[in-house]
């Protein structure tokens, strides 16, 4: 009887139909209530219906006649971290790593808690151990370059960034943040090659035109710094920021009716927050 409530269940889901799956997986927990991948299955369910403490509920079931059963702990962690009560997530992601020391997604699991509690060394200490257990994987690289980056150790970010492209030269978000640390340290070489690569295995990266674009105009080349400017705003054409920097660009080049057009746009666009201001004063300035 169980082996059938199951595949009906199991048929359910597949035909995209988890409302009627989930009485037959309560049908199969009331005929077999001990059985731990019955509630592991009935749990995934809950999920996905939104379900949170029915799911949990399911996972304290198992927990309770499987003490060593890791995909429950390790499952019941994630809805605990996502209904943000960290500390008890924290505990569930130990205990996954106390029976599988070697547990990556625990590991990685613990390190993003970690950070949301501003624990930032001990996120750090648990990206370290996912690189010692898949030296190839390149993204606790990268969650270590964003945390040294916000921290401002951007030495140990470029570095970080840079292990990241190495094992995944193929990540634009890795080469963006390597444009964004390179920014800050003031290697404007370094940074236009990492903006250019994340442009071209992500042209729709609007915030790394604009960053280039700043790059370029610092350097004096401000024709290129237009031109990204320009793009950014074909993207993402609300975006007041672009506009801002391309009206200064233009200023630089004396083209003072293009750069009022571009302040006027921006004191227009909702987006603008505090460019808003700089923008007035800067139109203001211009039509003197």
């Amino acid at each position: 009887m169980i082996d059938d409530l199951l595949a009906e269940a199991r048929q359910l889901l597949v035909d995209g139909r988890p409302a009627e799956a989930l009485i037959q997986f309560d049908a199969a927990v009331r005929v077999a209530p001990l059985d731990p991948k019955v509630r592991l299955e009935r749990a995934i369910v809950n999920i996905e219906l939104g379900k949170t403490d029915e799911a949990i509920h399911d996972y304290e079931r198992v927990i309770a006649t499987s003490p060593d059963n890791f995909d429950a702990f390790l499952a019941r962690g994630r809805l605990l971290e996502d209904k943000g009560s960290l500390r008890e997530a924290l505990v569930d992601y130990k205990t996954v790593i106390g029976l599988q020391p070697d547990a990556k997604a625990a590991y990685f699991c613990r390190a993003r808690t970690y950070g949301k509690l501003g624990q930032h060394s001990l996120a750090i200490r648990d990206y370290d151990e996912v690189a010692r257990i898949d030296p190839a994987d390149p993204r606790p690289h990268l969650l270590t370059g964003k945390i040294n980056g916000e921290r401002g150790n951007l030495t140990d970010a470029v570095r970080n960034f840079a292990d990241a492209i190495e094992r995944d030269p193929t990540d634009d978000d890795a080469f963006y943040n390597l444009g964004v640390a390179a920014m800050k340290v003031a290697d404007e070489e370094a940074a236009v090659f990492a903006y250019s690569q994340s442009i071209r295995l992500n042209p729709q990266r609007v915030n790394a035109f604009i960053n280039r674009g700043n790059v370029y105009r610092a350097r004096g080349q401000v024709d290129d710094a237009i031109e990204d400017y320009t793009q950014a705003i074909t993207l993402s054409p609300e975006d007041a920021r672009a506009y801002y920097n391309r009206g200064c660009a233009y200023e630089d080049r004396d083209l003072n009716d293009k750069a009022l057009s571009d302040f006027r746009v921006v004191l227009r666009t909702s987006s603008a927050g505090n460019l808003a201001g700089k923008a007035r004063q800067r139109a203001a300035r211009l039509r003197q």
